[in-house]
Order: structure tokens, then C-alpha cells, then sequence
């Protein structure tokens, strides 16, 4: 009780100081088996469109809703063929799990070594995406979603095994 006492009081002087709050994705991405057996769909697909817009009910204007849509390039679990088209909806801002399919609001950074400045990659647009349910999917570091050349790819051998065990 002492402790919530002490975090409670914390809060509120941080509050009434002026602090601010920042908001994270709690959770880490899930093992690959995992994700497998749970996802309904595992492609590997490229970005076709993209665009963002903002997310109702948001009066804050700090959250987008990025509707994407993808071509499948190899499919290793579910319906989804290649050259079929998939549908992802992923909510974007503090807080959210989702990531950009195009790093826009980014979500990947680094820095360049001359100047010390944060530099946002360019990303190919080809995706691991494991999808849940039915479309719109989302594309959540939760669900292991990804872009090939940041962790993607580390999947696709496994993936390949795992599609010719079913």
C-alpha cells in the first residue's frame, strides 16, 4: 500500500510540474512458431498504395489510420495466393503497436555517423505479414510483422519449412 501510495504521489506531482507522459507498445513480438500457429495468413507481399488519414474519433490529431494494400509474392499459410491482393489497416501514433508499411510516421530511425542526426530509411516495401482474422490485417511489431530487410527475412527459411510440414 506504501509503494501505491509513493507511485500514485509521483504521478501526480509529475502531472502538476508539467511532465509529460509518453506512451509505448507493451509487449514484444511473439516466436515465430507462435505467430505461425496463430496467424490465419503468413505472406510475404509488396506494397502496392498506402495512404493515411486521420483516425476517428482522435481530437488529439496525433494518430493516423494507414490503409495499405499489398500483392502477395509467396504465401506460406492461408487462403492468400500469389498476386492476390491483401488489405491492412493499422492505427499509427503514441502508444500503437502498429508500424508504417512505408516508416511514415517512422518507426525505424538511426543516426548518420558525420553529422549525429536521426536519418528515416526508405523502406523496399516488401513485407512479412502475419494476419489474424479477417482483412483489413494490421501490421504490428506484436504479431511479428515486418519488413524484409529489418527482421523479415529471418523468418522466410523457418516459414518455408513450417508450409511444407502442413
Amino acid at each position: 500500500m506504501h509503494k501505491s501510495f509513493q507511485r500514485a504521489s509521483l504521478a501526480a506531482a509529475l502531472f502538476l510540474l508539467g511532465g509529460s507522459v509518453t506512451f509505448a507498445c507493451s509487449g514484444s513480438p511473439s516466436k515465430l512458431a507462435y505467430a505461425f500457429e496463430h496467424a490465419d495468413v503468413v505472406v510475404v507481399a509488396q506494397l502496392v498504395s498506402s495512404e493515411l488519414t486521420p483516425t476517428d474519433g482522435d481530437t488529439s490529431g496525433r494518430l493516423v489510420t494507414e490503409n495499405a494494400v499489398f500483392k502477395v509474392m509467396e504465401s506460406f499459410k492461408g487462403s492468400l495466393a500469389k498476386g492476390d491482393l491483401l488489405h491492412v489497416r493499422t492505427s499509427l501514433g503514441p502508444g500503437s503497436c502498429g508500424r508504417s508499411a512505408r516508416n511514415n510516421p517512422p518507426w525505424i530511425e538511426s543516426f548518420d555517423e558525420r553529422t549525429g542526426k536521426p536519418v528515416v530509411p526508405k523502406l523496399s516495401g516488401k513485407w512479412l505479414i502475419y494476419g489474424s482474422g479477417q482483412e483489413p490485417y494490421e501490421l504490428s511489431m506484436l504479431m511479428r510483422a515486418a519488413p524484409l530487410e529489418y527482421g523479415g527475412q529471418d523468418d522466410v527459411p523457418e516459414l518455408r519449412k513450417l508450409r511444407k510440414k502442413r
